[in-house]
C-alpha cells in the first residue's frame, strides 16, 4: 500500500537525472535560489550532503529545506547523490537513541535552542525519508539499506508516542515503515533489532492521537497481509478492539477505512475469523458493516403503474347551506352602535372570496331585513353607508358597475358564508342518549354543554349518564375530568396516506352505502404500482472492503458445516439484511467450540446474499435530468413533506449527490440550460431542507455526508456563487438566479455554522459588480440585501472576523452607494404606498371634500371614501417585505461616514444621460426623505399586531433616525427649509392626527413628528423600553443640535411636550402592570434629561416667546406627573449600584429633576397668589412673569457634545432573513 507524499511547499514541476542531461555551454553556474538542478548533481562533493554533515545548524537547515522541496518529486532518486541516504539517517538515529532522552527532560518547558534545532533536524530528515519512499526506487533503496529497520524499530520501541515532542516523529516512522513493509517478517529478530509489534498494538489500542491510530492500523494491516506474519495475530489483539471501536464513526472516513483494512487483514486468517465468531461484538459488528454498506449505496426508486380502470363515488355528501343569523348572534348585534354593528354583521354573514360576487341591493336588503324591526331604539345606516363599510371589513372588495342593459351594481370579492355539515361525533349523549341538543361544532362546546347538565343536577354525587357508561355515583369534582373520556378528538380519525374520500365500486349500478357490504363483489384496486430500487453508481472501495469482511464471516459460519442453509421466513430478511440480537440460549459456554461459533454466526446472518445488478452511467443520468426544467411547485411540495429524520438518514446520500452534481453543472461554463436548471434545483432544495429546523452539523451532514468533507463541499458552493456573480460575460438571467440562490441560502441558514463559509471567501467584489454593472444594476435590491445579511452574520460575537463589515466601513465607492440608495428609494416608496392603499390618509382639501361628497351618491363609487381610523387588524401584515431594504441603508449609514452625504443628495436615475435640449433628467428626492415618510407609518402602526416583526421594524426605523440625528452633516441639511417638490408624506391614519404641516418646513420637523407618533401610539403594557429610549435620545439629540447652532425651529412644539409628559404619566401610573425586560429607570432618567435640556435652553431653539410660554405652562400643568417621577426613580433604584456610570447618571438626573420641579413650584406659587380660575388666566400670568422677570431658575448647559447612543440592530437579522426569504421565488 503506497503512502501519499505530504508536502507543504510548492515543488518544481520538471526534474531530470544528472546523467541524462545534455552538455551545454554555460558562462557560469546558475545558483539562483529557485534553481534546484545545481544542488542535485551526483558528485561526492554535493553541497546538500556536505551541508548536512557540516555540523553548522544554518547549513543543515538550508539543506533539509532543499530536500524537503525535492523529495516529493517522482524523479528525485536518493542513490543518485552519493552519501545522501547515510547523511539523512544521522539525525533521526541520534534522536531515536539519545535525543529523545533530552526531550523527555523538557516536557513541561521549552527545550534549549540548540537541542530544539537538533530535534527539528531529526524531524525534517525522517520526513524527507518518508516522502522519498513514496517513489518506488527510493522505497527499494530504503528497504534494503542496513540502517533503515534499526532506525524505525528503535523509534517505535524507545519513543513515547503520545507526547507532543515525539508524536510527529513516530508518525513519520510508521508511514515510512508502511512504505517499505512488503518484505518485512515480524519474527526471528536479532538482538540488535527490537520488535515493533507491541508498540504498534499499544498505539492502535490505547492512543488518543487520531493520526497515530490511523497510521498504526494501516501499517498493521499492511504487515499482516504478508502470510508469513499471520502467526503473530492474536484473537484478543488491541488493534482488533480499536478497529471495532472506531468502525461506527462513519463521518470520519479515513479512520473508518483504516479500521476496515485492519479488520479485513485480521479476519482473512481462517483461525482468526472462526475465533471472531465467539466475540461478543460480532453481531453488532455485522450490523455496523451492513449499515455502512447501506449508507454507501445510492439507490433510485422505480415505480411501475399497473392500475386497472375503476369507478369511484364520494363516501359522504356534505351539505353547505347559506348561513343565516342565529337568535344569539342577532341579540348580540342589536345593541351595538353603528358602524361597529355593521362591521360585525358583515364578518358573520360574508367571507372574502376573490371570485365571489353579490349585488349591492342584496347587501342592503340583508342588512335592512335584519335591523329595521329594531330601528325605533337602534337607528340603522343608510344604503350608501352600508356599501362603504364593505371595503373597511374586506379591503380587497371592489364596488363596480357591469355594463348592460340592464346595468348591474355589484360588489366583487365577497360572498355569503356557508355552513358546513356538523360532525356527528360531537352529539350530546347525556341522559342515556336522550339529550335533544343539536350536534356541536367543537369538543369544547360539547364539554361546556355537558357541564350544564352536571351543574343542573342537585345530587352532589350524580352518576355518569353518558349513553351506557356504567360509572357509579361520583363527586362532581371527579366527574368533570371523567367526562373528557367520552369526547372525541377535534381532529378527524387518522387515515392511511393513500386513502381518500372516495369509495371504489365494482359496477356502474352500485351506490353507497351498500345494502349488504359483506356480500358485495370486491372492486379492483384503484392505485396499484410496483416499486423497486436499483443502484445508481458503483460502491466505493471502502464499501467493497466491508462486503469482503461480511463474506469472510459468512463463509466461516456456513461453508464449513453440513447444516442446512438459512431459511427465508418472517424473522430473516436476507443478506446483507437485518441482524438479530442473540437470544438467551445462544450464550456460548465453550468459547473454543468451533460448532458453537458457527451457530452464532448463522444466527447473526439470515439468508445467503443476493447478487446486485450494475447501475447506470451516473454522469449521463444527471445530464438528462438537469436538461429538464424543474417543477418548482412539485419539488417544493415534495421536499417540504419530507420528515427531518429521513433527510438525515434515508435521503442523506441522495441530497449530497444532488447537491454536488448541481454544483458541478452550475459551475460548468459550457452548459446552457443545464446550468440554469442546476441553480434552480439548488435553490429549491436549500430552501425546503433548511426550513426543517436543522442544526449546523446536521446541515453539513446532509449536504456533505461527512462533517470532515464539509469544507470542500461548501467552499465549492461559495466559489461557484462568487465566480458566477463576478463573471460579467455570464448571462444576466443566470447571475440573477445565482444571486437569488445566495439570498435563499443566507436567509435560510441564518446564524448557523455553515454560514461561516460565506465569510471565508470575500463575495464583496462580486456583489459590487452586480450592483454597478449596467446589465445587472436592476438586481441591486437583492444584492444589497445579501450584503447586509452577510454583514450581520454573528455580528454580536464575531464582528471583527466579518470581512463584509470591514468592506462596508472602508469602501469609498460612491457609485455603489448611490445605486443602493436608488434601489432602497423605490422599495421604501412601495412600502409607504402599501399603507396608503389600506387607508387613504392624504390631507383633505376643499376640492377633495366636494368631490367625495358628490361621488358618494353613486353606487359604483360607494367605496371611494373610507374611515379616517380603520381597524388595526388591517395593518397586521404591514410593513411589506420589501421594507427590509432599510437594513443595508442602516448598515452603510452606521458604519460608513461617506454614506451620509449620499443619503441627502438628490438621486439621479441609473445611467442617466443629459437631455438633448439641455434640461435635467427626472431625479428622485433624497433617500432620507423616504426614510422619514416610511418611519412615520411604521412607528404609527408598530403595535397594531402582536407579532414581534412590526416592533422589530419600528426599532430599526428609530435607530436609523437616531443615527441621522447624530450626524452633523445630515442635521445641517435637515434644518434648512425644504422646497415644495421635496415634501415629506407623514402618516395620518391614527387619531389624534398631527397638525397639517407646511410644505416648505424643515425636514427635521418630520423627524420630530416620527418620534411623536411613536410616543403616542405605542404605550402598552408590553412596553418596548429600549425603543422608547432610542426615541427619547433622538429628540434629545435634535434639541441639543438646535440650541447649539442657535436655530429657532418653526414647529408645533406643544405636540412633542404633550407626548413626553404622557409617557411619564404612563410610566408612573402603569409601572406595576408593565411587561418589560427592564430599563424603565433608564427611560425615566433620559426623559427627565430631555425636559431639563429643553427647559434650560428653550429660549435658543423655540421660535417665539409664545412657544416658550406654552412649554413652561405645560410643565406647570404637568407638575403632578413630574413629581411622581421622584418616587418612581426611588422605587426603581437598586440598593447597591455596582456601576459607577449609572450612579453618576442617577445623580445628574436627580439634579435635573430638582431644577424642573423648582421651576414648576415657582410658577404654581405665582398662580396660587394670583387666584386664577381658568387656564387662559393661568397662561397669561405665566407669560407675563416670564416677560418681566425672565425664565425662573435658568442655568447654563455644558456645550460639550453629548455621547452618541446609536447602536447596531443585531436582533433584526431574524426578521430580515424571514422577509428576504419571502421575497425570493
Amino acid at each position: 500500500m503506497a503512502v501519499p507524499a505530504r508536502t507543504g511547499t510548492a515543488t518544481p514541476g520538471v526534474y531530470r537525472q544528472y546523467g541524462q542531461q545534455q552538455p551545454v555551454q554555460r558562462v557560469g553556474p546558475n545558483v539562483t535560489d529557485d534553481y534546484e538542478r545545481w544542488y542535485t548533481e551526483a558528485t561526492s562533493s554535493n553541497r546538500m550532503v556536505l551541508s548536512i554533515r557540516s555540523g553548522i545548524h544554518s547549513e543543515i537547515a538550508w539543506a533539509l529545506d532543499r530536500l524537503y522541496r525535492l523529495c516529493a518529486n517522482d524523479q528525485f532518486i536518493l542513490k543518485t547523490i552519493p552519501g545522501l541516504t547515510d547523511a539523512l539517517f544521522e539525525w533521526p538515529e541520534w534522536y531515536a537513541t539519545e535525543g529523545y532522552l533530552v526531550a523527555e527532560k523538557y516536557r513541561l518547558f521549552a527545550m534549549p535552542d540548540t537541542e530544539d534545532r537538533k530535534r527539528r533536524h531529526a524531524l525534517e530528515s525522517i520526513f524527507i525519508l518518508r516522502n522519498s519512499a513514496t517513489n518506488e526506487p527510493n522505497a527499494y533503496e530504503l528497504a534494503h539499506h542496513p540502517r533503515t529497520l534499526p532506525l524505525l524499530f528503535d523509534a517505535l520501541s524507545n519513543l513515547i508516542p503520545d507526547t507532543d515532542m515525539n508524536a510527529e516523529f513516530v508518525l513519520n516512522a510508521m508511514e515510512l515503515l508502511q512504505a517499505i513493509s512488503a518484505g518485512i517478517i515480524l519474527r526471528g529478530f536479532t538482538s540488535k533489532l527490537k520488535d515493533p509489534l507491541p508498540t504498534l498494538l499499544q498505539i492502535a489500542g490505547h492512543s488518543s492521537n487520531r493520526s497515530l491510530i490511523i497510521a498504526s492500523l494501516s501499517l498493521l494491516a499492511q504487515l499482516f497481509s504478508n502470510t508469513q506474519n499471520i502467526i503473530c495475530l492474536d484473537k484478543d489483539s488491541p488493534a482488533l478492539a480499536a478497529s471495532l471501536r472506531y468502525l461506527p464513526l462513519f463521518v470520519d472516513r479515513p479512520l473508518v477505512e483504516a479500521s476496515l483494512n485492519y479488520l479485513y487483514a485480521h479476519l482473512s486468517h481462517s483461525p482468526m475469523a472462526k475465533a471472531f465468531l465467539h466475540h461478543p461484538l460480532m453481531p453488532s459488528t455485522l450490523r455496523v458493516l451492513v449499515s455502512f454498506l447501506l449508507s454507501e449505496q445510492v439507490e433510485e426508486t422505480v415505480n411501475l403503474d399497473i392500475s386497472a380502470d375503476t369507478r369511484a363515488i364520494p363516501a359522504t355528501s356534505v351539505v353547505t347551506p347559506i348561513h343565516d343569523l342565529t337568535k344569539e348572534e342577532l341579540e348580540t348585534l342589536i345593541p351595538m352602535p353603528e358602524p361597529q354593528r355593521c362591521y360585525e354583521w358583515m364578518k358573520i354573514m360574508f367571507v372574502a372570496t376573490p371570485e365571489g360576487e353579490l349585488t349591492q341591493v342584496d347587501f342592503w336588503n340583508l342588512y335592512k331585513d335584519a335591523f329595521t324591526p329594531f330601528a325605533d331604539h337602534h337607528p340603522v345606516l343608510v344604503a350608501s353607508d352600508v356599501i362603504k363599510n364593505v371595503n373597511v371589513v374586506f379591503p380587497q372588495a371592489q364596488a363596480m358597475v357591469l355594463p348592460g342593459p340592464p346595468q348591474r351594481f355589484i360588489v366583487r370579492g365577497v360572498d355569503r358564508r356557508k355552513d358546513t355539515q356538523v360532525a356527528p361525533r360531537f352529539k350530546c349523549l347525556w341522559d342515556r342518549s336522550q339529550c335533544s341538543a343539536a350536534p356541536f361544532e367543537t369538543p369544547r362546546d360539547l364539554y361546556e354543554h355537558i357541564l350544564e347538565h352536571l351543574e343542573s343536577s342537585e345530587n352532589p354525587e350524580p352518576p355518569c349518564l353518558w349513553a351506557t357508561c356504567p360509572l357509579q355515583p361520583t363527586p362532581k369534582q371527579q366527574l368533570r375530568p371523567h367526562i373528557l373520556t367520552h369526547l372525541a378528538s377535534s381532529q378527524p380519525p387518522a387515515k392511511h396516506p393513500t386513502q381518500d374520500d372516495m369509495i371504489t365500486v365494482a359496477s356502474d349500478g352500485e351506490s353507497y352505502p351498500f345494502v349488504n357490504p359483506t356480500t358485495r363483489k370486491p372492486p379492483p384496486p384503484r392505485h396499484t404500482s410496483i416499486s423497486y430500487t436499483r443502484p445508481v453508481a458503483d460502491p466505493p472501495s471502502a464499501a467493497l472492503t466491508a462486503l469482503l469482511i461480511i463474506r469472510i464471516l459468512f463463509r466461516s459460519s456456513f461453508v464449513a458445516t453440513t447444516d442446512t442453509a438459512p431459511r427465508a421466513d418472517g424473522d430473516h430478511f436476507g443478506f446483507p439484511g437485518v441482524v438479530e440480537d442473540d437470544e438467551g440460549d445462544d450464550v456460548v459456554v465453550d468459547i473454543g467450540g468451533e460448532l458453537e461459533g458457527e451457530r452464532r454466526g448463522r444466527r447473526a446472518f439470515g439468508l445467503s446474499p443476493a447478487q446486485i445488478s450494475p447501475g447506470r452511467d451516473e454522469q449521463h443520468f444527471w445530464q438528462e435530468l438537469l436538461s429538464l426544467e424543474p417543477d418548482r411547485a412539485f419539488l417544493t411540495r415534495l421536499l417540504t413533506a419530507l420528515p427531518k429524520d429521513e433527510c438525515l438518514s434515508t435521503h442523506k446520500l441522495l441530497f449530497h449527490a444532488l447537491f454536488t452534481v448541481c454544483l458541478s453543472f452550475a459551475a460548468d461554463r459550457k452548459g446552457k440550460d443545464t446550468r440554469t436548471h442546476a441553480v434552480d434545483t439548488l435553490s429549491i432544495m436549500l430552501r425546503t431542507v433548511l426550513a426543517k429546523n436543522l442544526a449546523g452539523w446536521e446541515v453539513m451532514e446532509i449536504f456533505a455526508v461527512e462533517v470532515n468533507d464539509a469544507d470542500r463541499v461548501f467552499m465549492e458552493f461559495v466559489g461557484m456563487i462568487a465566480d458566477v456573480l463576478g463573471d460579467e460575460k455570464a448571462p444576466e438571467s443566470l447571475r440573477h438566479r445565482v444571486l437569488q440562490l445566495a439570498v435563499v441560502f443566507t436567509c435560510s441558514i441564518s446564524q448557523l455554522s455553515p454560514g461561516a463559509y460565506l465569510l471565508r471567501r470575500d463575495l464583496f467584489p462580486s456583489i459590487v459588480k452586480v450592483i454597478t454593472s449596467p446589465g445587472t444594476q436592476r438586481f441591486t435590491f437583492e444584492a444589497s440585501l445579501l450584503l447586509s445579511i452577510l454583514a450581520n452574520f454573528h455580528k454580536s460575537d464575531a464582528a471583527k472576523l466579518n470581512p463584509y463589515l470591514q468592506r462596508i466601513r472602508d469602501t469609498k465607492d460612491t457609485v455603489l452607494m448611490r445605486k443602493i440608495c436608488w434601489a432602497a428609494t423605490f422599495a421604501l416608496d412601495a412600502a409607504v404606498k402599501a399603507y396608503q392603499e389600506i387607508s387613504d390618509d392624504s390631507i383633505p382639501t376643499f376640492a377633495k371634500s366636494i368631490g367625495a361628497l358628490l361621488t358618494s351618491f353613486r353606487p359604483d363609487r360607494a367605496l371611494a371614501v373610507q374611515s379616517i381610523d380603520p381597524p388595526r387588524e388591517l395593518f397586521r401584515n404591514q410593513p411589506i417585505e420589501a421594507t427590509v431594504s432599510l437594513l443595508p441603508v442602516f448598515e452603510f449609514l452606521y458604519f460608513n461616514p461617506l454614506f451620509a452625504q449620499v443619503l441627502i443628495d438628490v438621486i439621479p436615475p441609473p445611467d442617466s444621460k443629459p437631455a438633448p435640449d439641455g434640461k435635467q433628467s427626472t431625479q428622485v428626492p433624497p433617500l432620507a426623505y423616504n426614510i422619514l415618510s416610511l418611519s412615520s407609518y411604521v412607528l404609527t402602526h408598530a403595535s397594531s399586531s402582536p407579532s414581534p416583526r412590526t416592533l422589530a421594524y419600528g426599532n430599526l426605523a428609530l435607530n436609523t433616525l437616531l443615527v441621522m440625528s447624530e450626524n452633523i452633516q445630515i442635521m445641517s441639511v435637515f434644518c434648512k427649509p425644504a422646497s415644495s417638490k421635496e415634501a415629506i408624506r407623514l402618516c395620518r391614519q391614527r387619531l389624534p392626527l398631527l397638525p397639517v404641516p407646511s410644505p416648505t418646513r424643515a425636514p427635521v420637523c418630520a423627524l420630530l413628528d416620527c418620534c411623536v407618533l411613536w410616543l403616542r401610539h405605542n404605550l402598552h403594557k408590553r412596553l418596548e423600553v429600549s425603543t422608547f429610549i432610542s426615541c427619547v435620545w433622538t429628540c434629545h439629540r435634535v434639541i441639543w443640535y438646535l440650541q447649539k447652532e442657535r436655530r429657532r425651529l418653526e414647529y408645533d412644539w406643544l405636540e412633542l411636550w404633550k407626548a413626553i409628559v404622557d409617557l411619564l404619566g404612563f410610566l408612573s401610573g402603569k409601572l406595576d402592570s408593565l411587561v418589560t425586560t427592564g430599563g424603565v429607570e433608564r427611560l425615566v432618567q433620559e426623559t427627565t434629561r430631555l425636559l431639563d435640556l429643553a427647559l434650560r435652553r428653550g429660549d435658543l431653539f423655540l421660535p417665539t416667546p409664545s412657544a416658550l410660554h406654552e412649554f413652561i405652562y405645560e410643565v406647570v400643568r404637568s407638575s403632578a406627573v413630574i413629581r411622581k417621577q421622584t418616587l418612581l426613580l426611588q422605587s426603581l433604584e437598586k440598593p447597591s449600584p455596582a456601576d459607577h456610570r449609572a450612579s453618576l447618571r442617577s445623580d445628574t438626573v436627580s439634579k435635573a429633576l430638582a431644577r424642573i420641579l423648582s421651576t414648576a413650584t415657582y410658577y404654581e406659587e405665582q398662580l396660587s397668589s394670583a387666584g386664577t380660575h381658568s387656564a387662559k388666566d393661568a397662561f397669561r400670568i405665566v407669560s407675563k412673569d416670564i416677560e418681566q422677570n425672565g425664565l425662573h431658575n435658568a442655568h447654563d448647559v455644558d456645550d460639550t457634545d453629548p455621547p452618541k447612543h446609536a447602536d447596531d440592530v443585531v436582533g433584526f437579522i431574524r426578521v430580515a432573513c424571514a422577509d428576504g426569504l419571502a421575497l425570493m421565488p
